[in-house]
């Protein structure tokens, strides 16, 4: 599993467009995902399968490979404002192998 964030990356509105470009540009793409990891606080809660399950695994990767052909250099997540570096923490953890990764959209 790529430790990049899942809510990023799931079910790109961009991800087919990305494919026909042969050199993707853009100063600033915006991809939004749903509350992948549901708490049941939203006005809408969305029922979905695991996203850690093997198959949805396979159809992030291919967004993160059609993603990553964009080069990002900045990514911003839905999170606490102070929650930066436990934020940073955890994602080095991940990146690592140190930490597995949980089926929040955050991930």
């Amino acid at each position: 599993m790529r430790p990049l964030l899942l809510a990023a990356l799931l079910l790109s509105p961009f991800a087919a467009q990305a494919q026909d470009a042969a050199a993707p540009v853009a100063d600033f793409l915006f991809l939004g995902s749903y509350h992948m990891d549901n708490p049941g606080r939203d006005v809408h809660n969305t029922r979905a399968d695991d996203v850690l399950a093997e198959k949805r695994q396979r159809e992030i990767d291919e967004v993160v490979r059609l993603v990553e052909r964009y080069r990002p250099t900045r990514v911003m997540i839905e999170t606490d404002a102070g929650a930066q570096a436990r934020v940073d923490a955890e994602f080095d953890a991940s990146c690592h192998g140190d930490r597995p990764l949980e089926g929040d959209e955050r991930e």
